[in-house]
């Protein structure tokens, strides 16, 4: 592979420059500057566009001489070079303009950092030289660096005075003068990846993720990025919504979107948007199908709009362009799998936009041509663009991945009813909405028998399930649980999920196969669910689904106080103080039938109480009260 290296030499730094073809030469001249930030590119150009930000040549005219200062030709052949530079000079570029030396390339013997902990501890200018390796190299892969990684992550297993050493180092790192805005976030995607992202890194990443320029999809992208990493429970901190608030708006601004709704109409009006970010999220489809459903049972027009702008695939390609998302090209199943959550009479609405203020432009159109009843929003902290909306339309606003806070704006916030809830800013009192618990019965795609896995009838299976089990049980919990599995052999603990367990794997080796099942991913929870006893839930954020499956489907529930998924769904009444406590209650109820029936015939009674039909009643009642709280439709 070969490296091309941008023309320092030719161009001064901080100079604005027109970025003229995206093959390989021009990605890489992209991802450099978007390391050193040394020149702004303000418009990258391609005969065959292929991402959001990349124009046809002809968008030049758009700029006038004096908006760059270079146009850089990024191609090898000389012939194309030439062909290129008289066609921009035909479109009124001036040739003392155009930059279009033959680009220099160094050969590159590996697509992969060899950075090391020592150099990354000891060595600054190494660790900017494999950051800049890194944009030209990698495609943004933040797997380039799993060298480094690995040996982190390897050594803090082993010496428990590492970690912090390595944390001081990288704020140290991001804290100094010589790196750009796009490296520092790098160096703390790195640390998350390496299990070394903590509280001072979270705010580092709000911080510096506001202060980027020149790319506001990205920034939408690591905004809403940080809300996953948030997930992570030793990384929250106080002001986090608060900050993020703060960048969206601005973010919103940047955009300058028109809002020219029109006049709300009040009588006769059936119909209901609902603002999801569900096309390409299974369990926010799952979420969102059984109240659209039941609305369409009312007479209600329903349409669903979807807000995500652009794939989301900065876990394998961070800090790359985003590529837009179209629902006319996506393949026939999975549209049909759309239609199975949103059959026919529901409206699908997805812009074929190009650019984020496009698509989001087309979405305020698109709601004030519908003029609904009032908007559902279930953008989870992906939407942005509420603050034009609620003040036109009756605006319910359900969380999924924060209870007491958020940064939309709406007139009411949807609760369980059975979850009492301490307010916090920015949410008063007076905009909570309680309603039942929403959750669709799933049935087993099939039975799943004990003596199939090798398990006898009288042993208690202990179920968790999760995409983050590696983050989400931490090695305390696995060293009490495992202490307490080796006094009662009959104990089984079935871990669902396609997580690495590292930690499990070396340190009890002995109870995998025998009392520890690494499962993998499942596709059939509530089969699975069929032929266990209790629901393990460690200290976590999310899991909710595969918590409101279990109980549903009769089994016990073990869960600290705090952990937000199961809080929702069961409430405090089967909570326990702590996972010690936990792990305590699920050994008492694998001898003590009583108990464990006692805590089976609990969730059933919860579960009972689950209702779509009571669930759209108070949302409708709650739109009712808006309508005359806020005198919508009135004169």
């Amino acid at each position: 592979m070969t490296q091309y290296i941008f023309p320092y030499r030719s161009i001064e730094a901080d100079s604005r420059i027109v970025l003229y073809a995206a093959g390989d030469v021009g990605q890489q001249y992209y991802r450099q500057l978007q390391a050193t930030g040394y020149c702004e590119v303000v418009l990258w150009l391609d005969r065959t566009p292929n991402g959001s930000n990349i124009q046809i040549p002809e968008s030049i005219t758009t700029l006038s001489n004096e908006s760059y200062d270079w146009v850089v030709i990024a191609v090898q052949r000389k012939d194309l070079v030439e062909e290129i530079k008289n066609s921009l000079v035909t479109l009124g570029v001036p040739l003392s303009k155009i930059i279009d030396a033959a680009p220099v390339g160094v050969s590159l013997n590996s697509h992969y950092s060899r950075l090391t902990l020592r150099e990354w501890l000891d060595d600054t200018r190494r660790v900017k030289d494999e950051l800049l390796s890194y944009f030209v190299r990698s495609q943004g892969e933040i797997q380039y660096f799993d060298w480094l990684i690995q040996e982190i992550k390897i050594g803090c297993l082993e010496d428990q005075h590492l970690k912090p050493v390595v944390q001081r180092r990288a704020i140290q790192l991001v804290e100094e003068a010589w790196g750009s805005t796009e490296m520092r976030l790098v160096l703390l995607r790195l640390m998350l990846e390496a299990d070394c992202f903590d509280k001072r890194m979270m705010q580092l990443f709000v911080k510096h993720t506001g202060e980027m320029h020149h790319n506001s999809a990205q920034k939408y992208w690591l905004l809403n990025d940080m809300s996953g990493i948030w997930m992570h429970a030793d990384v929250l901190y106080e002001d986090f919504w608060v900050d993020k608030q703060r960048v969206m708006k601005e973010y919103a601004e940047e955009l300058a979107l028109i809002w020219d709704p029109h006049p709300y109409r009040k009588e006769n009006n059936k119909t209901i948007c609902m603002l999801t970010i569900g096309f390409y999220f299974d369990s926010h489809m799952r979420f969102t199908s059984p109240m659209a459903k039941e609305l369409i049972k009312r007479n209600y027009q329903v349409h669903i709009i979807d807000l995500i702008p652009f794939r989301n695939d900065s876990g394998a390609n961070f800090l790359q362009p985003k590529y837009p998302l179209s629902l006319s090209n996506i393949s026939g199943d999975h549209y049909d799998q759309i239609r199975t959550y949103y059959p026919e009479p529901i409206h699908l609405h997805y812009s074929d936009a190009a650019t984020m203020r496009e698509r989001q432009q087309a979405v305020l159109d698109l709601i004030s041509k519908i003029n609904p009843n009032c908007i559902f929003d279930l953008t989870d902290e992906w939407g942005f663009i509420s603050p034009y909306y609620y003040q036109n339309y009756p605006t319910i606003y359900f969380p999924i991945r924060k209870l007491r806070e958020s940064s939309s704006f709406f007139h009411r916030f949807v609760i369980p009813n059975n979850l009492p809830i301490e307010v916090q800013g920015p949410i008063r009192e007076d905009q909570l909405l309680p309603a039942p618990i929403l959750v669709e019965y799933v049935n087993p795609k099939r039975e799943f028998k004990r003596i199939d896995y090798g398990f006898e009838s009288d042993d208690i299976l202990v179920v968790t399930a999760g995409t983050r089990l590696n983050v989400d049980i931490s090695p305390e919990l696995i060293d009490t649980f495992c202490t307490a599995m080796s006094t009662n052999s009959k104990v089984k603990w079935i871990c669902v999920g396609s997580a690495e367990h590292r930690y499990m794997v070396e340190n009890y080796a002995q109870f995998i196969g025998s009392q520890i099942f690494l499962w993998g991913y499942e596709d059939d929870l509530p089969g699975l669910y069929g032929m266990c006893d209790i629901y393990l839930n460690p200290q976590r954020f999310g899991g909710g689904l595969s918590i409101a499956w279990a109980m549903q489907h009769g089994l016990a529930l073990a869960t600290p106080l705090g952990a937000d998924g199961a809080m929702f769904y069961a409430g405090e009444e089967l909570s326990l103080r702590d996972e010690k406590e936990v792990i305590s209650y699920v050994m008492n109820m694998a001898t003590n039938t009583e108990l464990l029936v006692h805590n089976q015939t609990t969730v059933r009674e919860k579960t009972s109480a689950w209702s779509i039909e009571k669930y759209v009643d108070a949302l409708l009642n709650g739109v009712n009260d808006v309508i005359d709280e806020c005198n919508f439709g009135g004169e």
